[in-house]
């Protein structure tokens, strides 16, 4: 019975899942270093060369299947034996220390592979600081407050004309400095105990109709010298165009995006092998689902630049949901065949079978069962596909798919409204800020590219001069975006759908090196490329933490130049280049002197971020 079990197909797979090196190993994405000095049993045995097993299959049990195979043919039995006995002791070593990878060091709980992104319940930084303050807690002004709760304390707590040292708990409006503060006011000779804070509601109210005053002066001064309002704007009328269409052609793409859930169905059903055939048909549909809907939309339909652009990047926002579905569920469906082997072969022989296979079995079981448990104890694999499942994915503000997602208890109504009027009083001032201050400097750089550029000191300084026309404008524009995307609409949609997980983005403005503005500019298309890209393709190919970390910065940079190529219809390589620039800009920040100096690192990084998009937008326009 042991020797047959040794033989088994599936026990062969999970030793070399199991194993520290080969290249079918099953790496892990928190720890995944050998142990160094471990003499490797498959350098004694020699590599296992699973295309030589052969073996008719046995019957089927349950979802999954046992085959019986034998191995391959040796000179003599007792050649055999050895091998087997070298694949036993292999096996066991590698698993004693795998445990490491998959058990955390001294406790019992398990390191899931999906430790790599995590979701809960938390806000963004603009509702925390700002945006909540306006609809549940604003007081208007506390800093005098503050001083005056201050001073009455001081009074009370004189003695003999001195000032003891005291700490205000019971005012909720003061609170204590931190260990640096602390230290830094012993250094000057004084003990602060207390520090003030403010909120900054006011300043964003301000701000906003600041911009909206501004806006409102431009829309009169062009009415008035266009003899039209704001349907007569270029930039309103591309916006409008074909909307019917658009609308009807966005819906395809969403529902042609649910062929990943009949995928998963014919797994489940046994139709298809995930690891032989489910694996490359959604590749190959999730690839064409991106390829077909952008050459409708750029050669059949001939949309504009606004509508193209729309269509491809929520194509690729299809393509990543299509993929983090098909790909999460297909490593489950391994997990699982893991499990349900173990749980055979514990079954059949455990009271024929050695000790140190039994254990063997026993943590491959323990270890699958908390990969398939562990994120929900409400909903198991693969109860999990179904076309509700999916349905929920596609409206979730987030690219990275798992059982379940903290949610809200209700939808605050109000919030959606704030968010909805956040939401078109954005687009009303993007409009009006392309139409008045980019759109006429996008012309002069059409007008300068049709120019003869035989004079290069006077084309130079008309270059300098467009692109200091442009920078403010484009730099309005790039903050305006964001905060519609990232902010307005991300908020919007995950209240609706009650999703409570807001981090969308961190403080990048506060960036010193670009590393750092890669992350938390998007997080939620950082958490995709994190999992099924850096992660997948270490585990895939078997390459280094620095390939990986290449090779996602060239994918996306690929992606970017991609949506330039679909707005400008030419093929010029600037952004592609600006972005992977910023491998050599993180590279020299931390590894010279500049490290030392955070600030003038972010006045870089800000300089960059506000005159990046003018310089690209340039070079396209003109070159």
């Amino acid at each position: 019975m042991e020797q047959s079990l040794l033989e088994d197909e599936e026990f062969i797979r999970i030793r070399k899942l199991n194993s520290i090196e080969g290249s079918d190993r099953r790496r892990s994405i928190v720890y995944d270093k050998p142990v160094p000095g471990l003499e490797s049993p498959d350098e004694a045995a020699g590599e296992y060369n699973e295309d030589a097993i052969i073996g008719p299959p046995s019957e089927q049990e349950d979802e999954g299947s046992t085959t019986t195979v034998s191995l391959p043919i040796v000179e003599t039995a007792k050649e055999e034996i050895d091998q087997r006995d070298l694949l036993l002791k292999g096996y066991l070593t590698r698993l004693h220390q795998v445990e490491k990878r998959r058990y955390r060091k001294g406790k019992d709980s398990a390191i899931s592979f999906f430790a790599d992104v995590d979701f809960d319940t938390r806000p963004t930084l603009l509702d925390a600081a700002v945006a909540k303050p306006l609809i549940t807690s604003f007081e208007g002004p506390t800093f005098e407050k503050q001083i005056k709760a201050f001073e009455k304390s001081k009074k009370t707590k004189q003695v003999l004309g001195k000032l003891e040292d005291y700490q205000d708990t019971d005012n909720p409006m003061l609170k204590e400095v931190s260990p640096q503060e602390s230290q830094l006011s012993k250094k000057h000779g004084k003990r602060t105990l207390v520090t003030y804070h403010s909120d900054f509601s006011g300043i964003y109210i301000l701000m906003w109709m600041i911009f909206g005053w501004i806006s409102i002066r431009g829309l009169v001064e062009y009415s008035a010298s266009h003899e039209g309002g704001l349907s007569h704007m270029s930039i309103v009328i591309a916006m409008t165009e074909n909307w019917g269409q658009i609308f009807v052609f966005d819906m395809a793409m969403w529902l042609t995006s649910f062929t990943t859930v009949i995928i998963q169905y014919l797994v489940k059903w046994g139709v298809v092998n995930w690891n032989v055939t489910g694996r490359y048909l959604s590749v190959t549909l999730e690839l064409s689902h991106v390829f077909i809907f952008n050459y409708l939309s750029n050669m059949y339909f001939e949309f504009n630049w606004i509508s193209r652009v729309f269509f491809f990047l929520h194509s690729i926002v299809f393509l990543m949901k299509f993929h983090s579905f098909a790909f999460f569920n297909g490593y489950l469906w391994n997990i699982k065949r893991e499990l349900d082997f173990s749980k055979r072969a514990l079954a059949k022989c455990k009271d024929t079978v050695s000790q140190d296979i039994i254990e063997t079995l026993e943590r491959s079981q323990t270890f699958c069962e908390y990969e398939l448990t562990s994120q929900s104890s409400s909903v198991s694999f693969p109860q999990n596909i179904s076309f509700k499942s999916y349905f929920m994915f596609t409206l979730f503000p987030t690219l990275v798919y798992q059982f379940e997602y903290p949610r809200t208890k209700n939808i605050r109504w109000l919030y959606v409204l704030e968010k909805l009027c956040a939401i078109f009083g954005i687009i009303y001032l993007m409009v009006m800020n392309a139409q008045l201050f980019v759109y006429p400097a996008c012309q002069d750089a059409m007008e300068l590219r049709e120019q003869s550029w035989n004079n290069v000191t006077t084309s130079t300084k008309e270059w300098f001069y467009l692109l200091a026309e442009l920078i403010p404008a484009m730099t309005i524009e790039y903050m305006l975006t964001f905060y519609l995307i990232w902010d307005a609409i991300l908020n919007c949609v995950a209240e609706l759908t009650r999703f409570a997980d807001r981090y969308f983005y961190g403080d990048w403005w506060n960036c010193v090196v670009w590393s750092e503005f890669a992350r938390i500019w998007n997080v939620p298309v950082h958490k995709f490329l994190l999992r099924h890209v850096y992660h997948s393709s270490m585990n895939h190919w078997k390459i280094t933490t620095v390939q990986a970390t290449m090779f996602t910065f060239l994918l996306s940079a690929s992606l970017h130049e991609m949506c330039m190529i679909i707005i400008y219809r030419k093929i010029r390589p600037y952004l592609f280049l600006f972005q992977l620039a910023q491998l050599p800009m993180t590279y020299f920040t931390v590894h010279t002197k500049l490290k030392y100096y955070p600030t003038l690192c972010n006045i870089l990084f800000i300089f960059g971020v506000c005159t990046g998009p003018s310089v690209i937008t340039c070079l396209y326009m003109i070159y």
